[in-house]
């Protein structure tokens, strides 16, 4: 994983420069300078941008730009994932629509969340994935959907003491679905069918302080947080479903975790280091040339 967020800079560099433009029957002039997240499967490496994707073929080398020209059904992408088991892409914009896109390049919409009638911002920031359904965390709260049916399974709109929650990412560890937010670290279980409300939803903390978590994965029988200390500093953790372990008490800003290939991958604002099940450093990359450790 860590390989190819590195493979995406440079091709973002080279792709910029080159300015190569898909035949179609009309063609776009816009800027793919901002890249926002990443999607590695097989043969491909995506890569997210405000007006669409652009994609990285392993194989050949070659790249090509995917926007509602030639098959997305919105601009203004919010994130991006790639869900091995079910072979998909999901695609998830800032106003909530949502794109599942095959290996073979096929997309299928689903506009259910764009057209539901919430007048919270409903801006997809990740999806994550257990089994066949996808988890969107939205700026309101939460979104399932079931990758095989093509449907949406339910909706939790998060709230605290009549406060909008906004939540950052999601992960399932265990019997419990978590959902990180800089208002607190929330679990459900999945076996609940009452998730809606929000009574069914417990809060955890370290030493009794509420959690600002900003992101986090499960990762070799654990769940791991990054938690914003101020504008600069993280802590890292790590959760065994009972009591609460510190990797890092300070690091540089942590913007997401995640877990792939035998890999925790975090990337910060200094860079991106891969970790392997011991927690050392097997690859890195660090804008600055500093090096990132763990206590």
């Amino acid at each position: 994983m860590a390989k190819y967020l590195i493979v995406a800079v440079f091709v973002l560099a080279a792709f910029a420069g080159r300015g190569q433009i898909v035949r179609e029957s009309w063609r776009d002039h816009l800027s793919y300078n901002n890249g926002k997240a990443l999607a590695v499967t097989e043969s491909m490496v995506y890569c997210a941008t405000d007006i669409g994707l652009f994609c990285y073929d392993k194989d050949d080398g070659s790249i090509r730009r995917l926007t509602t020209i030639n098959g997305l059904s919105d601009m203004g992408v919010g994130s991006i994932a790639y869900s091995d088991a079910n072979h998909i892409l999901v695609i998830g914009y800032s106003n909530g629509n949502i794109d599942l896109m095959d290996d073979d390049g096929r997309v299928y919409n689903m506009s259910g969340l764009k057209d539901k009638n919430i007048v919270m911002s409903k801006n997809i920031n990740q999806i994550s994935f257990y089994g066949t359904r996808a988890y969107l965390s939205c700026d309101f709260g939460l979104t399932t959907i079931d990758l095989k049916r093509r449907e949406f399974v339910d909706t939790y709109i998060m709230r605290l003491d009549a406060k909008q929650v906004k939540i950052n990412c999601s992960a399932v560890f265990g019997e419990y679905l978590y959902a990180f937010s800089e208002d607190g670290l929330m679990r459900g279980r999945l076996d609940n069918p009452f998730l809606t409300d929000m009574k069914n939803w417990e809060y955890l903390s370290i030493d009794g302080r509420q959690l600002r978590a900003v992101s986090g994965c499960a990762f070799n029988g654990k769940l791991y947080i990054g938690e914003s200390i101020n504008d600069t500093i993280s802590r890292l953790a790590a959760f065994d479903g009972h009591g609460w372990t510190m990797i890092a008490d300070s690091i540089p800003t942590v913007r997401s975790l995640t877990s792939r290939d035998n890999r925790l991958v975090v990337c910060t604002d200094i860079g991106v280091t891969a970790y392997d099940v011991n927690l050392q450093v097997s690859k890195s990359w660090e804008t600055t040339g500093a090096t990132m450790g763990f206590n």
